[in-house]
């Protein structure tokens, strides 16, 4: 014979599986609403955005312009995001310092990477930096012009960083003037750094 069971809506968790159950109250669930006084599952969750973030986000804002255009904010360790309702992805990291230096370039045939030196950065690993108006545009086949990210600080007034493409030859130190933009450091990545 078939009985109905009459459920009530919500999960009580200060009552013993035993008692809830006598009672028609669930103790435990996940990924359920209650419509109508009735259980149902989540249908599932839809990606926002295809475009992964650097870092580990430590909040989300969301907000509307003064059209009415809606956008979340999100902010990692390393950077600032803000995402459009299409899911397109902004780096709205802050410029923290801007500077026009004569700093010297090196390369290695082959390596992507391109060491600075001369310049008192101040910089982190992780950090975004970008160099433009450089006087030289090419050191050993390596565009210096772009944003880029610290790899290692060697000192205070040494840096290497990942060029866009290999060096097509050793070059270096080749000094340039560039005007330089120094984006917002990176934070801790857990609260025991």
């Amino acid at each position: 014979m078939w009985t109905p069971v009459a459920w009530a809506p919500g999960v009580h968790k200060d009552d013993s599986p035993r008692q809830a159950g006598l009672d028609g109250y669930f103790i435990d669930a996940d990924r359920i609403r209650f419509v109508d006084g009735l259980p149902q599952t989540f249908a599932g969750h839809e990606r926002f955005s295809t475009t992964l973030f650097l870092g580990i986000c430590r909040g989300i804002f969301p907000w509307a312009d003064f059209a009415g255009s809606k956008y979340v904010g999100l902010g990692t360790h390393l950077r600032e995001y803000a995402y459009d309702l299409d899911g397109t992805q902004y780096d709205i990291t802050p410029v923290t310092s801007r500077d026009n230096q004569s700093i010297s370039f090196t390369t290695v045939i082959t390596e992507d990477t391109v060491t600075i030196t001369g310049w008192t950065h101040g910089l982190v690993v992780d950090q975004k930096f970008r160099l433009f108006d450089a006087t030289t545009t090419t050191v050993g086949g390596v565009t210096i012009a772009g944003t880029f990210v610290v790899l290692s600080v060697a000192s205070a007034t040494s840096i290497t960083y990942t060029a866009a493409s290999a060096a097509t030859s050793s070059a270096g130190p080749t000094a340039s003037t560039v005007d330089i933009e120094v984006f917002l450091a990176p934070g801790q990545e857990d609260g025991l750094d």
